[in-house]
């Protein structure tokens, strides 16, 4: 008896430990604004003009934000910061490009989850106090 409680605690360990280090995971915490700025990455990320709009590479992964998620979309602002349009969607991971039309710290890209709409992340083009 005392072998069989034995081996139903060591069989049970891995999931004891996952449990208690899961609530410090950062990808559990997504209002976490370095989780949130890694699960969107911008290329380029900054500028040094506010005046000339860039050709930008979002990718996301929501793995890094809400392992649950399983399909993800990716909407846009305009320089008004209300109007939001759907730019892609796809699932955990994935990359879109943009056209020549994207402009320092005004338009905003914003990663949600597909089914709920909920905000996983957000993130803009940092440029020079523009």
């Amino acid at each position: 008896m005392t072998k069989l409680f034995q081996l139903a605690v060591l069989s049970l360990a891995p999931f004891l430990i996952v449990a208690c280090t899961n609530t410090n995971d950062k990808a559990s915490l997504p209002e976490d604004s370095s989780t949130q700025q890694s699960a969107i990455k911008l290329t380029p990320g900054t500028t040094s003009s506010c005046k000339a709009p860039l050709q930008v590479v979002v990718e996301w992964n929501l793995v890094k934000v809400d392992p649950t998620v399983k399909f993800a979309t990716l909407y846009i602002t305009s320089a008004d910061g209300i109007t939001e349009k759907l730019f892609a969607e796809g699932g955990k991971s994935g990359s879109a490009e943009t056209g020549k039309w994207v402009y320092a710290e005004k338009t905003k890209f914003i990663l949600k989850d597909k089914s709920s709409k909920k905000v996983l992340a957000e993130s803009f083009v940092k440029g020079p106090g523009c």
